[in-house]
């Protein structure tokens, strides 16, 4: 009988050995999955006695796979994309109505960059719908690969054989402050010494919270040349660009940002950014990723719109 070999299979235990194998762990497979470890390992085990060979093997807390196991993922992964996305799009409307976008950026870039351009697609997608998380890179890539997201854009070019990178635009980052604190720094940089620890004398403000905070400022001085030291210290750590956008209005520091974040002060000029020939932007690039073989029909035609408008 056609497909009865089927019948000595579960899709779910296909689905677990996936997720086990890309995660490398039972645990982080059960937690991603809502399931208990116990029913994890049972699903292996059953899969492994279908198959009649051992798919992991154990190297400290790892799940490492077998040669057998290696084989079955290189050939059983595209399989199931595919069968996902068939269920999918049977699932979706062919109209794109009620349709949901399950989409995750970095900060910044959604607040500034991309609100204005999902206004716009969703004046051509009235109907659709956004579920979008705003997190790091790491965070981002590990929800799409484990498939509670879609698309995402990060700073990362994710190298995993399931996954489609495409630099989708590149961040111009620059001092950004009053004009007289721009002026001054200019003024210093253009006497300073390769030595100098000339960037005591400004108030820095970064992104971040107490714990964690960007790098930019560190990374566009050493760009210019200069040495920082783990002395660098930033007078405020703000984990809103609104928030530094108005502290540097106010005259309370300068900031490393994405001039993107900016454009309306620059405009206007309340803020004045550092973006010389003599004193380059740091770029961040930035990426759009998603594993094609799980998009609908309206994340595919949502990341035709961000790589049409970004290169626009």
């Amino acid at each position: 009988m056609f497909l009865s070999e089927l019948a000595d299979f579960s899709l779910q235990s296909m689905r677990v050995f996936v997720h086990v194998a890309t995660l490398g762990s039972v645990a982080e497979a059960a937690k991603t999955l809502g399931l208990t470890q116990p029913a994890v390992s049972l699903q292996i085990q059953n899969l492994e006695r279908q198959v009649g060979q051992a798919l992991f093997e154990k190297q400290g807390r790892r799940n490492i796979l077998t040669g057998k196991g290696e084989a079955l993922l290189r050939k059983l992964l595209p399989e199931l994309e595919r069968l996902e996305k068939i269920m999918t799009e049977a699932r979706e409307s062919e109209k794109l109505h009620d349709s949901k976008l399950f989409f995750g950026s970095v900060a910044g870039l959604g607040e500034y960059w991309l609100r204005p351009r999902i206004l716009d697609f969703l004046k051509i997608e009235p109907q659709a719908r956004f579920l979008w998380d705003i997190a790091e890179s790491d965070k981002l890539e590990e929800e799409l690969v484990t498939g509670q997201l879609f698309l995402i854009i990060s700073t990362k070019r994710i190298e995993d054989t399931r996954v489609v990178s495409q630099v989708l635009l590149e961040e111009k980052l620059t001092p950004v402050g009053k004009k007289d604190e721009i002026d001054r720094l200019k003024e210093i940089l253009k006497k300073a010494k390769k030595s100098d620890r000339f960037w005591e004398h400004f108030r820095w403000i970064g992104y971040g919270d107490a714990e964690h905070f960007d790098p930019w400022t560190l990374r566009w001085i050493e760009s210019q040349g200069f040495f920082v030291d783990r002395r660098f210290k930033y007078s405020h750590r703000i984990n809103s660009f609104s928030v530094i956008t108005e502290l540097m209005k106010s005259g309370l520091g300068i900031s490393v940002a994405p001039l993107h974040t900016v454009q309306n002060e620059i405009k206007e000029k309340s803020l004045y950014a550092l973006d010389t020939k003599d004193f380059p932007p740091l770029i961040n690039r930035l990426y759009l990723s998603y594993r094609e073989a799980s998009l609908n029909l309206v994340h595919e035609k949502f990341k035709d719109w961000l790589l049409k408008t970004a290169k626009a």
